[in-house]
């Protein structure tokens, strides 16, 4: 359990709970959360600069992970050698987990929350609601464009009324 409900913010508005800047490291079976799961950074994978040895970070999530808060990957910059992979678990961050996952992975919307989730063409993703209420930021809620099963009670919802709850350019159960 890494527990960031008492850090102080250090970015402005925001904090970073972890931050890998070197390596390889996997999260399995663990817990990382803080106060503000919608605004702070549960991690980042934000290698690839000289002040941090430049080596390219490679961060796998799996087990029965909880990560409740934002997830950053800096890919820009030519940083395409920092890698996330996304066997499962349970997100705030869904739509970052959901465009990291592996195909055939299976993503729990970990609490209540808001996240413009795109499936990508060549993913196939299951999305269990876990019996929590998944809204759009700015775009649709859900943008399928690969092969989409949602699972579990729950609610996907728009909150701008201008974007679907679900626009399926692929095939959605």
């Amino acid at each position: 359990i890494v527990d960031g409900s008492n850090l102080e913010n250090g970015w402005g508005t925001y904090t970073y709970i972890t931050s890998n800047c070197c390596g390889t490291t996997v999260i399995k079976d663990t817990k990382i959360f803080s106060d503000n799961a919608q605004e702070n950074v549960a991690f980042d994978v934000d290698g690839c600069r000289s002040a941090y040895a430049n080596t390219p970070v490679k961060i796998t999530v799996e087990g029965n992970s909880e990560i409740l808060g934002r997830i950053e990957v800096n890919d820009s910059d030519n940083k395409s050698e920092n890698t996330l992979t996304v066997k499962g678990g349970s997100f705030t961050d869904v739509a970052t987990a959901v465009k990291y996952a592996e195909n055939n992975a299976t993503i729990k919307v970990a609490q209540d929350t808001s996240s413009d989730v795109v499936v990508p063409a060549d993913k196939t993703i299951t999305l269990d609601l876990n019996g929590n209420k998944l809204t759009n930021k700015t775009n649709h809620t859900i943008l399928n464009n690969g092969t989409l099963t949602i699972t579990g009670t729950g609610t996907v919802d728009n909150v701008t009324h201008q974007k679907a709850a679900l626009y399926n350019k692929g095939t959605a159960t």
